[in-house]
């Protein structure tokens, strides 16, 4: 992709080399709407299982499921922190833990 540039208001503030390098990995809280639809089917998942299909609804490739997060985290445990998140507000049940 070629260079992007990134406006506020009418002044240019920052050219990127890729557009990827904006922002290629989704927030835990764009995850929220993937993971409800998935969890919606009645079966039981594991964050495991879930971890791929919610990728490929970002179209992640495997560089950025691997890529280190600002937060000193990665794609992996984005998932896990949205569940987190979930089951604190009762909109998701944890049923059991696997070993």
């Amino acid at each position: 992709m070629g260079d992007a540039a990134v406006e506020y208001g009418n002044r240019l503030i920052a050219t990127v080399q890729n557009v990827s390098d904006i922002m290629p990995i989704p927030a835990f809280h764009e995850i929220l709407l993937p993971l409800l639809r998935r969890s919606a089917d009645c079966k039981d998942w594991t964050l495991a299982a879930l971890r791929g299909p919610i990728a490929e609804d970002f179209a992640l490739t495997d560089a950025e499921r691997a890529e280190l997060l600002p937060s000193g985290t990665r794609f992996a445990n984005q998932p896990c922190g949205t569940t987190i998140h979930l089951e604190r507000i009762d909109a998701l049940t944890r049923v059991r833990r696997t070993p």
